[in-house]
């Protein structure tokens, strides 16, 4: 039923916030909760990064997460992080990379444009093509200059 032996569930439609972290508190879910009452139409990307930027992921904050995404793509230098960011491709302790990358983002927004971003970002993504007009909006980073972005991010918290 759930990939990861860490982690939770956040069930809005019910009420519901399982955590399976051996512990009464699993930011991350808590963030899904509020997140998909407020953004009924939300984009899986923006949803899951926000959450990990907040609460982390795995057992691990943004900074470890980002050590994580380091060090997978040294040892896979020839991935295709474009393909690994959109895919939800789980990285080393599970994790997809999706989460970290765009944890690591939101951390970027909200350092340099503020909450109110934030809200901009959820609200105007629908999907993944207007998920990376929104990055190339906010930043003037384009697709093909996205993976050299990510790697300054994972630099820059690391």
């Amino acid at each position: 039923m759930y990939y990861s032996t860490s982690g939770g569930l956040a069930e809005s439609w019910h009420n519901t916030l399982l955590a399976g972290n051996n512990s009464e508190l699993y930011q991350h879910e808590i963030v899904h909760f509020y997140t998909q009452k407020l953004f009924p139409e939300y984009n899986r990307i923006v949803d899951e990064g926000y959450a990990t930027y907040i609460g982390g992921s795995g057992g691990k904050n943004i900074k470890e997460l980002a050590e994580v995404a380091d060090e997978y793509l040294k040892v896979n230098s020839k991935s295709d992080i474009i393909k690994l960011f959109t895919g939800f491709s789980r990285v080393q302790g599970g994790v997809p990379f999706t989460y970290i990358i765009s944890g690591l983002i939101c951390k970027e927004i909200e350092s340099k444009k503020g909450f109110e971003s934030i809200l901009q970002l959820f609200k105007q993504t629908k999907d993944n093509d207007s998920y990376f007009q929104q990055i190339e909006n906010i930043f003037h980073v384009d697709k093909t200059n996205f993976p050299n972005f990510v790697k300054g991010l994972i630099s820059k918290y690391k």
